[in-house]
């Protein structure tokens, strides 16, 4: 699936191109999201503010965090078997120290990576943060066809600014994932 991004000037810009994705296109409101300072208006407009999920680094952090306690696991997990200070104990009390030194990190790497993504924006929206702050609209649109998008969207009074994958990788970056779209 695709995640097209489009900055509107007004929030009636974004009104009407919702009315369009949902009237045109049959799109539904949770495939369409709106990231705006201004709260307020799109409650009075009926628009679907974007989630905390959808504007935190969250979900990247936490596979951040996975992948670096699984490193870490796996070291502790080696160096444990090979150092054996535990041999003369029970086997299934050795193989729950075993698996407690494997999964700790892991856990542990997964809270910390999800905690370190809370603080940070998604790395996604943070090139529109500028516009952002100076009032315009960010609206993100869910859909397996984007094309059609793209051509019922040309009359809309809306800028097309990219598209990306709704799939996030823990080591994707801004520059390297989001397509900027002429």
């Amino acid at each position: 699936m695709k995640r097209k991004y489009y900055l509107a000037d007004t929030l009636d810009a974004l009104d009407h191109t919702v009315a369009v994705l949902h009237n045109e296109l049959d799109i539904k409101d949770n495939n369409i999201h709106v990231i705006s300072k201004n709260s307020r208006g799109l409650k009075e407009h009926h628009l679907h503010p974007a989630n905390f999920i959808l504007k935190s680094d969250i979900i990247r952090g936490a596979e951040q965090g996975i992948v670096y306690g699984l490193t870490l696991g796996i070291m502790f997990f080696v160096v444990a078997a090979c150092q054996a200070p535990f041999w003369d104990i029970t086997l299934p009390v050795r193989q729950m120290i075993l698996l407690t030194i494997l999964t700790s990190p892991i856990i542990l790497g997964f809270f910390s990576g999800a905690f370190i993504g809370v603080l940070n924006h998604n790395f996604r929206i943070t090139p529109f943060d500028h516009e952002l702050d100076i009032g315009h609209h960010l609206l993100l649109v869910d859909t397996e066809n984007s094309q059609d998008i793209s051509k019922s969207l040309a009359d809309c009074p809306i800028t097309d600014v990219g598209e990306t994958n709704t799939v996030i990788f823990p080591f994707d970056e801004s520059t390297s994932s989001f397509q900027q779209v002429a």
